[in-house]
């Protein structure tokens, strides 16, 4: 018997229509994404576009296709669950790539760094050093950046919250040209004692396969900490490990954005 059409709902239909004009996209969705689009139910599905269309896309059918084996929307009851899906690790050579959707509520702070651009948002982030966001600058100073070109933005968070709290000078993002068409690249740093600090956007000339088949944004590379350097620190080795085991699991916040393990862990 024939699989009926799946006609998206007028609103989900214009979404996709403008995240693919805005991002230059061939907009023709497969059928087996719009089937999972429907299924999930409208609201949802016009959540999940929102959610995606604030990053860079190179393949629109392959995010969608990922972000729908992602909660929430992969508990939805309208979409069976299917057990024989590979493991993460086997989907992807990468090494600790992670993929993003927010989590369900945050901060004033949290809520304006959303709002601008992501690679504005990592870089601010990256100055923060390993300090709490919310605590380095407040909701008002977020939004008076939003306008500011790339070049301009860094200069400012430098010299407001980057000298403060960044260790070594060396790890400013310098330079002459943000928009050169190079790879921007997404550290995390996780240590023995579970604190995080981010590095980046750091501009590379390659690219992955992941990068373009979901997006430089939505890739993030996670090192962490060799468990036996906890054993120069206060925390202990099974400490660090419960440290690890726990972002394992739960996934890695990064501003508004939750990105998920899809890859081997790496050490540094």
């Amino acid at each position: 018997m024939a699989e009926q059409p799946h006609t998206l709902p007028p609103s989900v239909e214009k979404l996709v229509k403008q995240i693919c004009i805005e991002q230059s996209l061939q907009c023709q969705l497969e059928p087996i994404a719009k089937r999972r689009l429907v299924a999930i139910g409208e609201q949802l599905a016009i959540d999940l576009l929102k959610q995606i269309s604030n990053s860079k896309i190179r393949n629109l059918n392959a995010l969608i296709m990922y972000m729908l084996k992602q909660p929430p929307y992969s508990l939805s009851p309208s979409i069976p669950p299917t057990p024989s899906r590979p493991s993460p690790s086997r989907r992807s050579p990468s090494p600790s790539p992670l993929l993003a959707f927010p989590p369900s509520s945050s901060s004033g702070v949290l809520t304006a760094l959303g709002e601008l651009e992501f690679r504005k948002s990592f870089l601010l982030l990256s100055y923060a050093g390993r300090r709490s966001i919310e605590d380095v600058v407040t909701a008002d100073y977020v939004r008076s950046l939003k306008d500011l070109p790339m070049k301009t933005f860094e200069n400012e968070i430098w010299e407001a919250v980057g000298k403060k709290f960044v260790d070594r000078p060396s790890d400013r993002q310098l330079y002459n040209e943000w928009d050169s068409g190079r790879t921007p690249i997404y550290q995390c740093y996780v240590s023995a004692n579970g604190s995080l600090s981010f590095k980046g956007p750091i501009l590379q000339h390659t690219r992955t396969h992941l990068q373009k088949s979901l997006g430089d944004d939505n890739v993030l590379l996670v090192k962490f900490a060799d468990p036996q350097i906890a054993k120069k620190s206060k925390t202990s080795v099974q400490e660090a490990a419960n440290h690890y085991g726990k972002f394992g699991k739960e996934g890695i916040h990064v501003g508004l954005r939750l990105y998920r393990f899809f890859g081997n862990p790496v050490t540094f």
